[in-house]
């Protein structure tokens, strides 16, 4: 049986979890697991970006690209050339804090891990500190609610276990009026098209209310 002190030095060894989380692309997570990113490297620590985020959005982009990338591989997924994280290569970089974008991702069929999130726990392990991103909606326990507000259904999930024991989450709240705008405003209307203003705002209220029970756990 482990002593107490070894109990600790285990803790003390496992990295820490920061979801950066909202309701919709475009909402600027990303952009706030960068801005916080660019404090922790102010700061002294090292980071180092593992699975970019997203280069469609400008701030996005610029953000990103003052920092060390750990190169990807590349997967041909249905005949398309993605590149995927390099999970080993990451793991042999070791940095003190890594940039993962989309905790939901589903990785290519010949990575080690079939989800990113399960990537993520074995840096964790390693004790490396992570941040990374999330759409509310990919909660495995809200998929009737979901369901319910799309008519259908998330094909990637995440277990609940791993937004409840993060570390911290940061819920990045915008109104649905304003997304709509911003979205506008740079030429995304796609990501628009099969969302009505209700289903964005009742999206933003289920994200709210899972964030708060979330926080209840711990008080």
């Amino acid at each position: 049986m482990a002593t107490d002190q070894q109990t600790e030095d285990m803790a003390e060894k496992q990295g820490k979890l920061t979801i950066f989380a909202s309701y919709f692309s475009g909402a600027g997570k990303s952009c706030a697991m960068l801005k916080a990113a660019q404090k922790a490297k102010a700061a002294g620590v090292d980071v180092v970006i593992g699975s970019s985020p997203s280069e469609q959005w400008p701030d996005t982009r610029q953000l990103a690209a003052a920092f060390e990338r750990v190169p990807g591989k590349t997967a041909v997924p249905n005949g398309r050339t993605d590149e995927e994280m390099d999970l080993d290569a990451c793991l042999k970089r070791r940095p003190q804090l890594i940039l993962i974008d989309e905790l939901s991702h589903r990785n290519a069929d010949n990575s080690r891990h079939r989800k990113r999130y399960q990537d993520i726990e074995e840096l964790l392990k390693a004790g490396v500190d992570v941040y990374t991103t999330l759409d509310i909606q990919h909660i495995e326990s809200i998929q009737d609610t979901v369901f319910s507000i799309l008519g259908s259904s998330i094909p990637e999930r995440i277990p609940d276990r791993v937004f409840d024991r993060a570390s911290q989450v940061e819920f990045i709240d915008i109104e649905p009026e304003r997304l709509q705008q911003r979205l506008l405003q740079q030429k995304k209307v796609s990501l628009l098209s099969n969302y009505s203003l209700s289903q964005l705002s009742a999206l933003r209220e289920i994200g709210l209310r899972r964030c708060a029970d979330r926080a209840a756990l711990y008080t």
